[in-house]
């Protein structure tokens, strides 16, 4: 359970494996102070958006030395990556995405100018 966009209540679904490394995380970085928050500071208080993304940044950096990619990439990545497997449905991913409008779906999954340039590529090299 955690608070929405919005303020609403969500539940946040997630595959076992995703579960075990949560509960190792859990583990190691210790009890909240108020036992519900994930990302702690050093004094085991909740981190604030721009903590976590001082901490995810360099991992960004090293995945893509280009740089331009945020965490909020990452929420891009996983609405392209849901969009394939699962054969194109829009309608699935926007809800996996919780996003009220579809809409908001469909640029999340828009390729960029340097994806559609690699598609074309692909295909030029496939002749």
């Amino acid at each position: 359970m955690r608070e929405g966009k919005g303020g609403k209540p969500d539940v946040v679904k997630a595959v076992k494996d995703i579960c075990r490394a949560l509960d190792e995380w859990i583990e190691v970085r210790g009890q909240s102070v108020d036992n519900t928050t994930l990302f702690l500071s050093t004094h085991k208080k909740k981190m604030t958006r721009q903590a976590i993304h001082k901490q995810v940044k360099p991992l960004l950096e090293q995945v893509s030395p280009k740089g331009g990619m945020t965490t909020h990439s990452l929420r891009h990545t996983y609405c392209k990556s849901l969009l394939e497997v699962s054969g194109g449905d829009l309608v699935l991913v926007a809800q996996m995405a919780r996003h009220e409008s579809i809409e908001t779906t469909r640029r999340y999954v828009t390729p960029s100018a340097e994806e559609q340039w690699n598609i074309l590529q692909n295909l030029s090299e496939e002749r």
